[in-house]
C-alpha cells in the first residue's frame, strides 16, 4: 500500500502542470509571401525585381487561360479586367479574339482549369521571355471517374517591368493611392508597373 501511494505520489509530481503558467508557441514561416507566412511577408525590394517579375508573369498567364464554370467571370475579364490593363492593345484583342471566345465555350460547358508556369528565361539574343507553362482541364463537371486532360505550352513573352508603384492607376490618370485602392478591392498585380507588349505562342 505504502509503495504504491509513493508511486501515486510520484507520477502526480512529474505531471503536475498547474504551476506552468506561461505558454511557448513556434511558428514555421516556411517563404517569404503572406500565404505561407504568420508575420508580415516581404517587401518588393526584400523580394528582389526577379522574383517580382516572375511572379507578375505568373499572374498574367493564369489570367490568360485559366477557366472556371462561371460565365459571368469571363464576361467580367472580357469587359477590360486586370488583362486589359496591363496588356497592349494588341496582346488584348489577339486575347479576346481567340482564347476568351475559347474560355467562354468551356465555362459554358462547366469545364475548369487551371495553369501553373513551370519555367521563365530571358534568351540572351532575344528581347522575348520564353516561358513555359502547364494546364490541368477538368472537362466533365462533378464527375470524380474522369482524370483530367494534363497540357503544356510555351508562350513568348515581350514585357517591359520596372521596380517600384505605378504613379497612376492608368496611364494619364489620376494618382495613384495604393492603400486606398487595395481596400476598394483593387488587384494587388495592377500597382506595379509592368506592360506586356507582345505575346507569340510555340507551334
Amino acid at each position: 500500500m505504502a509503495l504504491t501511494l509513493a508511486m501515486l505520489w510520484l507520477a502526480g509530481a512529474i505531471y503536475d502542470t498547474s504551476k506552468r503558467l506561461t505558454v511557448d508557441t513556434y511558428f514555421f514561416q516556411p517563404a517569404p509571401l503572406a500565404q505561407d507566412r504568420m508575420e508580415t511577408p516581404l517587401t518588393p525590394e526584400q523580394l528582389g525585381p526577379d522574383t517580382m517579375r516572375r511572379m507578375l508573369v505568373e499572374r498574367f498567364v493564369t489570367e490568360y487561360f485559366y477557366v472556371i464554370p462561371d460565365t459571368a467571370d469571363v464576361q467580367q475579364r472580357m469587359k477590360g479586367g486586370m488583362l486589359a490593363k496591363i496588356s497592349s492593345g494588341t496582346v488584348y484583342d489577339k486575347w479576346l479574339s481567340n482564347t476568351a471566345q475559347q474560355i467562354s465555350q468551356m465555362a459554358s460547358d462547366g469545364q475548369l482549369r487551371t495553369v501553373r508556369v513551370t519555367d521563365m528565361s530571358l534568351p540572351a539574343d532575344g528581347q522575348y521571355w520564353t516561358v513555359h507553362y502547364e494546364m490541368l482541364t477538368w472537362t466533365k463537371p462533378n464527375d470524380f471517374s474522369v482524370a483530367p486532360t494534363f497540357s503544356r505550352g510555351t508562350m513568348f513573352i515581350d514585357l517591359i517591368y520596372e521596380p517600384g508603384f505605378r504613379p497612376t492607376q492608368y496611364r494619364g490618370g489620376p494618382k495613384l493611392n495604393i492603400g486606398r485602392f487595395l481596400d476598394n478591392g483593387g488587384d494587388p498585380a495592377l500597382i506595379f508597373k509592368i506592360m506586356i507588349n507582345n505575346v507569340d505562342f510555340a507551334e
